[in-house]
């Protein structure tokens, strides 16, 4: 059996779980169709726009963005190696910590503004 196939057999059942939260489910359900249906390739839209987002709204300036974007582009490509293979490479640590206070700066800035970002408008500079 293919990996990608194995991997998403795996979550799919995951995604059955009913001791498993709503949210928990949706997750396991989204990582088998990526499994099936995403390559590296069609993957790489996703990855920009999540790595700019994520830059645009916790960096400072242009230099802090640049590097929490090459981050952020990084953390989902290490996520999304460990779901298709199960594996993931020694930088996974470092990257996990990174993207850790990347994501805890994003939910702090969240929790002061009180009101959903408009992605357009923040990296358009509206």
């Amino acid at each position: 059996m293919p990996r990608s196939v194995h991997t998403a057999f795996e979550y799919w059942l995951k995604s059955k779980a009913r001791r498993i939260d709503l949210a928990d489910r949706l997750v396991f359900l989204r990582t088998a169709l990526e499994a099936l249906f995403l390559d590296d390739g069609n993957r790489a839209e996703l990855t920009f726009r999540l790595a700019t987002n994520g830059a645009w709204y916790t960096g400072r300036n242009s230099a802090e963005r640049r590097q929490r974007f090459d981050t952020l582009r990084n953390v989902y490509a290490a996520a999304s190696g460990a779901v298709h293979s199960g594996r993931v490479k020694k930088t996974g640590e470092k990257l996990l910590s990174d993207g850790h206070e990347i994501c805890r700066l994003a939910i702090l800035k969240r929790l002061c503004s009180r009101r959903e970002p408009v992605w357009k408008d923040i990296v358009f500079g509206r």
